[in-house]
């Protein structure tokens, strides 16, 4: 019996080592993505002040590069998992 509970007391510390692993690394991208969009916004400022480009250009050059990103993450989901990807866009034909 001593055996059993030292067992379950094991795995729950290495579900919960699972859960803080996890979060840590969600953190770090959230971090991560937050501070890229922060040098992105700064980058296109200092561009649109060096050359005098309106602000209507640097918000197209800005959602180009959203557009960019969601369609890469896109056909990065469809071809690692067709059927998440046929189930999320409704790409899958039905007659």
């Amino acid at each position: 019996m001593g055996e059993t509970e030292k067992r379950i007391a094991t795995h729950g510390v290495r579900c919960f080592s699972k859960i803080k692993m996890f979060l840590l690394a969600l953190t770090c991208a959230y971090v991560s993505k937050s501070l890229s969009g922060i040098y992105m916004n700064s980058m296109l400022t200092q561009i649109e002040r060096q050359f005098d480009i309106p602000t209507s250009i640097v918000g197209l050059i800005n959602g180009s590069f959203e557009i960019d990103t969601n369609m890469k993450q896109r056909f990065h989901l469809q071809a690692t998992c067709p059927q998440t990807a046929s189930c999320v866009w409704k790409t899958e034909h039905r007659p």
